[in-house]
């Protein structure tokens, strides 16, 4: 299973079961996806809803069709990306988390920053 949102309408998530060949409109998530993931067990999603003052991450263990379980938060604008161990990175401004598993967040020391 794969996932995406819609370009046009930020809300809208599809899911693909044939790599790409059809795509399922699951529903809207009723908040701006800043990024979508797939776990590891290809059944359960991983929503980013990003505001203005902070951005959550969400789970749907029902293909897409809902996004209940709030997992973590950080302050301000963030983005959701996979990393090199493939695990999942949430980074903003001032700080990170990172998961192995989607679920289980850390935070993460962030390196200082020089001007």
């Amino acid at each position: 299973m794969a996932a995406t949102d819609d370009p046009a309408d930020g809300s809208k998530v599809y899911v693909t079961r044939d790599h790409g060949q059809h795509w399922t409109y699951t529903g809207s998530v009723g908040f701006l996806l800043a990024g979508l993931q797939l776990l590891a067990d290809n059944r359960t999603l991983i929503a980013l809803a990003d505001e203005a003052a902070a951005s959550d991450l969400y789970l749907s263990g029902d293909g897409g069709r809902t996004f209940a379980t709030k997992v973590t938060s950080v302050p301000g604008s963030a983005e959701l990306t996979r990393s090199v161990t493939g695990g999942f990175v949430l980074t903003s401004k001032i700080t990170a988390r990172f998961a192995a598993n989607g679920q289980d967040w850390a935070p993460v020391r962030l390196p200082p920053i020089t001007v």
